[in-house]
């Protein structure tokens, strides 16, 4: 470049070198614009071939850990860039209809939820959909009733806590059958569920088919769908959670004893529990709530 400028500046007459000067130094800069864009988009190229590469590396370990498959652990963690020594909370994440939240930030808020995280692994799983895991310092002070954060259009589900390999395949086991539960619940907001929370859901509604025939066999007329079989149904899940207590039933509905009563026994003259028991009740109840407006469901 500097020689072709030389020269011009010693060929050309004074009067036509500025001019010609000027043109130089466009015509270089478009042809080094136009090498850059190409070296750009050639980089960009191949790191995106390899994320891609790790990304598709990192998600066949994992698969092969679920699978409870035999793996090295050196040769795992260092495929991973992940301990998998210590504490562990799995996550799954996936977008709504209209969502534009970079999934990748939902982790580290949710993982503070168990503790400390010290270590994160995002693997992609689809265009709008991430399996995490944290490594988490528990915290031992933390309540279980606290809240999780929300994240507006943007589904969240996690594990347990889980110690070592098999703590890491379990919590996402666990993440797994939590996110099938709120997939079931067409319709409902966007928000993030724990395990912690749900377990016994988890487990009624292993086959969400007989769930709703056992839920409907029980309930009865008690499963309808209107606003007085709603207050119905509610005073008595409360009833039979808070130990049969009249005054902290009333106390919760802000209605009288009387009105308890009179709700309770009504209830149950509308459904079926065998031999008086309320543990069938109960668990009846519990699907009906999850189950109530999914599609499976036949009131």
């Amino acid at each position: 470049a500097a020689a072709l400028l030389d020269a011009a500046t010693r060929l050309l007459p004074p009067s036509e070198s500025s001019g010609e000067l000027r043109r130089i130094s466009v015509l270089l800069f478009e042809v080094l614009d136009d090498f850059t864009g190409v070296a750009a988009a050639a980089f960009l190229e191949e790191q995106s071939a390899w994320a891609a590469g790790v990304s598709a590396a990192r998600l066949d370990l994992v698969t092969k850990i679920i699978a409870a498959d035999p793996i090295e652990p050196a040769h795992a963690e260092q495929v991973l860039g992940y301990p998998l020594g210590g504490h562990h909370v799995a996550l799954i994440a996936w977008s709504g209809p209209h969502s534009n939240h970079d999934l990748r930030t939902v982790v580290d808020p949710v993982l503070r939820h168990w503790g400390t995280p010290t270590a994160s692994l995002v693997i992609p799983v689809g265009l709008q959909a991430i399996w995490a895991w944290g490594a988490i310092t528990p915290d031992p002070t933390r309540a279980l009733t606290s809240s999780l954060p929300d994240f507006g259009d943007t589904f969240v589900v996690a594990g347990q806590l889980g110690s070592g390999m098999d703590g890491f395949r379990r919590s996402h086991l666990e993440a797994r059958a939590v996110e099938r539960l709120v997939r079931l619940r067409v319709g409902h907001p966007p928000t993030t569920t724990a395990h912690e929370r749900i377990g016994l859901e988890v487990l009624l509604l292993a086959d969400p088919e007989a769930a709703v025939q056992f839920a409907s066999r029980l309930l009865g007329p008690l499963a309808g769908d209107d606003p007085r079989m709603a207050d119905l149904r509610s005073t008595l899940s409360l009833y039979l959670d808070m130990d049969h207590s009249l005054a902290k039933v009333a106390s919760a509905e802000h209605i009288s004893k009387n009105t308890v009563t009179y709700r309770v026994q009504k209830a149950l003259t509308l459904c079926t529990p065998p031999d008086g028991s309320t543990t069938d009740l109960r668990a009846a109840l519990r699907i009906y709530e999850w189950l109530r407006d999914a599609p499976i469901a036949q009131w």
